[in-house]
């Protein structure tokens, strides 16, 4: 812009205490702005209150079940996944289908040694508090929240059909989208994102797109 420079960094939510200390021009980026943007309200992540909430909203309506929300075929795949990652489906049937979803491969990244408190987010958000830069969130948890839990009966099908299909390959595609990251190889992040787009368009327009697209002026401001 005409009178400020913004640094976009796309961010990996999980990571490992070997991916530190970061490439230089990344420490460098940070060091030289006077304001941090966050995709969320990273301080909130641990509001009891809040997880309390989410936990209501995680959970089906009355008289529902993750049995009736999905097909057969999609259910008994899913079930089978989760006894495998050492978690009974009935711990999961008041669930949706999203919050089931994201329990299994939460469950995968667990095993990988890939946790959110070496993510990038709270890596910057601790040296943003520390070092007295502005903060600036981007969305609330609680829009979040929403977006984790409004999923349509057809968006939570489609969601756990490609998640049960991609957890078998999910320590070697994250592997590659990590190097990629790393190294700064676009070509490849571009590929797998655009891979993940094909694979359920509704449900990557919801979670990317839209999102981006409000972004933009937000970021634009600055």
């Amino acid at each position: 812009g005409k009178s400020a420079v913004v640094h976009l960094l796309g961010s990996v939510h999980v990571l490992k205490k070997e991916n530190y200390p970061l490439p230089a021009p990344i420490d460098a980026a940070f060091s030289n702005s006077t304001i941090a943007v966050f995709e969320a309200e990273i301080d909130q992540l641990d509001n009891p209150e809040l997880a309390m909430k989410f936990a209501m909203k995680a959970r089906l309506p009355d008289g529902e079940t993750l049995s009736t929300q999905l097909t057969p075929e999609t259910y008994a795949t899913l079930s089978n996944h989760l006894q495998k990652a050492g978690l009974p489906i009935q711990m999961v049937e008041p669930l949706s289908p999203a919050m089931a979803s994201l329990m299994l491969v939460a469950l995968e990244l667990k095993k990988m040694d890939l946790v959110s408190e070496y993510g990038l987010d709270k890596h910057f958000y601790s040296l943003a508090k520390e070092a007295g830069k502005k903060i600036v969130p981007l969305e609330t948890i609680e829009f979040q929240m929403d977006l984790m839990t409004s999923f349509s009966k057809e968006e939570g099908e489609l969601l756990v059909k490609t998640t049960v299909r991609d957890i078998d390959t999910l320590q070697r595609e994250l592997g590659t989208l990590l190097k990629a990251w790393q190294t700064g190889d676009t070509a490849k992040l571009e590929k797998l994102l655009n891979e993940a787009k094909a694979d359920a368009p509704v449900i990557y327009k919801r979670l990317v797109t839209d999102r981006n697209t409000t972004w933009l002026p937000k970021i634009e401001e600055l």
